[in-house]
C-alpha cells in the first residue's frame, strides 16, 4: 500500500496562509527562489519565529512577475 508523504503539490487557495516550507513544496521552489520573491515584494507576515504568505498575495506575485508563455525550442534532428 502506498502511503502519502504529506508533501504534495497542489492548488494555491487565495484565503489560506502558507508557511515558507509549504510555498516551496507547492511551487517546487528552493530557498533562493523564495528569497528572490520576497526581495521582489512578495508580502510576508511573521508570527513568532515563522513567516507566512497569504495565498492571494502569492497568486498576485506570480501573475505580476511571471511570464505568460515559455520559450519552446524544438529538438534538433
Amino acid at each position: 500500500m502506498i502511503r502519502p508523504t504529506g508533501i504534495t503539490r497542489g492548488e494555491i487557495q487565495p484565503d489560506v496562509l502558507y508557511t515558507f516550507d509549504r510555498v516551496k513544496q507547492l511551487l517546487n521552489w528552493g530557498s533562493t527562489s523564495l528569497r528572490r520573491a520576497r526581495e521582489e515584494g512578495l508580502p510576508v507576515s511573521y508570527k513568532g519565529r515563522g513567516g507566512f504568505v497569504k495565498g492571494s498575495d502569492l497568486i498576485d506575485h506570480i501573475t505580476s512577475t511571471g511570464h505568460s508563455h515559455r520559450a519552446f525550442h524544438p529538438p534538433k534532428s
